[in-house]
């Protein structure tokens, strides 16, 4: 075992038994789920790279089992799910996995691993409990593609509407909200979530996949923001490494002469990405405006331009 992966000699692709199901939450991939809560991605076809597959999992969960036995991991068995990536590389089968235990709501691997996929471009990040935020973002997002075993609660859904509300009532009473969805997007998911009814008799995959990528999407923003730590972006604007604009010598020689408007519109463009993390909300006000400033500049060159009769 290297690290994450393990290595086995090159082979095919994989084969359907009994022991694993089919899910098409997604119809483009379908997902396929052992008994023992594990999940793959990989077309079961194939006898020989099932044996593989399973070897892989036979071999993490023995892992797992002595991890818990040693006291290394605490977390039970049954709470435990796998996820499966094989993919092929110059030296045989390359299977990539992490482990999701739900009532954590996290990701984990047996290794030391490198989490710089999962933190992402946000720098500065040493605390863990703001390493926890990025992880739990992640758990949604395995929510969100491997729904099957998530649970639809009425706690997590007053959850989610919390966060909503919050998110809403954060842009209506600040010019700067570091919400992460615009206050349009938000009405229209909240007109989703309240249809979502938690006592149906019925299991819908697809209103996990809902929870899902809204807990993501909270959360992600929640992480990027420095949530709950002492130098957390309060405002969209605001940056926590202390970076500011400066324009260069060119830009205050030719302003004055463009009626200062390259200056404002490096500056809201600057506002838009703070610590070299983008504001979809900022982005999206930024292009309309400018835009809208360019329709008003082309009427005005074609009025100026137009044929006199």
């Amino acid at each position: 075992m290297d690290g994450q992966h393990m290595y086995i000699q090159k082979v095919q692709y994989i084969i359907y038994t009994v022991k694993w199901h089919v899910l098409l939450a997604n119809p483009d991939f379908p997902v396929l789920i052992r008994r023992q809560k594990t999940f793959t991605e990989v077309d079961v076809c194939n006898a020989t790279v099932l044996a593989d597959i399973e070897q892989f999992q036979h071999t993490l969960y023995d892992d797992l089992r002595r991890a818990i036995l040693d006291g290394r991991v605490n977390v039970e068995l049954d709470d435990v799910e796998l996820v499966l990536e094989p993919r092929a590389d110059d030296y045989g089968v390359l299977c990539s996995y992490y482990f999701v235990h739900g009532p954590k709501r996290c990701l984990f691997w047996l290794e030391e691993f490198d989490a710089r996929g999962v933190l992402g471009d946000c720098k500065g990040v040493s605390a863990l409990s703001h390493k926890r935020l990025a992880i739990e973002a992640q758990y949604w997002k395995h929510r969100d593609l491997f729904p099957v075993l998530g649970e639809v609660t009425a706690d997590l859904v007053s959850e989610v509407k919390d966060m909503m509300l919050h998110a809403a009532c954060d842009h209506l009473s600040s010019t700067r909200s570091t919400a992460a969805l615009s206050t349009d997007e938000l009405q229209s998911y909240l007109s989703l979530v309240d249809k979502i009814d938690v006592n149906t008799p019925f299991r819908c995959d697809h209103t996990v996949v809902i929870l899902g990528r809204m807990m993501h999407i909270f959360y992600r923003n929640q992480y990027l923001n420095f949530h709950g730590q002492p130098c957390a972006r309060l405002s969209v604007d605001q940056t926590v490494h202390g970076w500011r604009y400066r324009p260069s010598k060119a830009m205050i020689m030719l302003a004055p002469v463009l009626c200062m408007a390259p200056v404002a519109h490096v500056r809201s463009l600057h506002r838009s990405f703070v610590d070299n993390i983008a504001s979809t909300v900022e982005w999206n006000g930024f292009i309309a405006k400018l835009n809208g400033q360019l329709q008003n500049l082309n009427l005005l060159v074609s009025q100026f331009f137009a044929p006199v009769h």
